[in-house]
């Protein structure tokens, strides 16, 4: 795997593999911005990854959570066990 540093950032280098609608459609957008097809890429998969649920970590999820403010009890259970339906 090959690693490397932008504005103090870590970058892994992939490959992909597109449709070419989603090419085309990728390029469009990332000319249209601005910006090369890979940063293109990366702000399309942050603003889908942001959107979706994190796994859940069971009891590591509670690290940290004593510290933060007006936490109850029923936090606590929200955290392990999910919110009640």
């Amino acid at each position: 795997m090959t690693s490397y540093t932008l504005h103090h950032v870590s970058l892994h280098r992939t490959q992909v593999l597109l449709e070419e609608w989603q090419h085309v459609r990728l390029k469009e957008a990332a000319a249209d911005a601005g910006v090369s097809l890979s940063e293109m890429l990366r702000r399309i998969l942050s603003e889908e990854l942001e959107r979706m649920p994190r796994k859940r970590q069971g009891i590591l999820a509670l690290r940290g959570i004593g510290k933060r403010p007006g936490v109850r009890l029923k936090d606590l259970d929200e955290e392990l066990y999910g919110s009640e339906p």
